[in-house]
């Protein structure tokens, strides 16, 4: 039977490994913008739909309040027909 070898942890090699790999995460930067806590109605539906899509992001985490952040900026690029239909839709539901 071979002996198990004793390995002695060398601090400079451990270093030098840990420095090469590359971050999986960045690290947030912080916001100077003043954000104003609101409150509005959703049903069932919206609430599990912004659910899902604040999960869909795999390299970041998205927060629920960050894919409504997304969806009004989608909305300004928008032409003011376009919108106007779109929220002629959601009046009708």
């Amino acid at each position: 039977m071979v002996k198990r070898r004793e390995r002695t942890p060398n601090t400079q090699d451990i270093e030098k490994f840990a420095s090469a790999a590359e971050p999986l995460v960045e690290t947030q930067k912080t916001s100077k913008q003043k954000y104003k806590r609101l409150t509005f109605s959703l049903t069932e539906r919206e609430d599990s739909l912004i659910e899902e899509l604040s999960l869909k992001p795999r390299t970041f985490r998205c927060s629920r309040s960050k894919v409504v952040t997304a969806a009004v900026a989608h909305l300004a690029t928008l032409s003011d027909d376009e919108i106007v239909s779109l929220l002629e839709k959601t009046q009708k539901d």
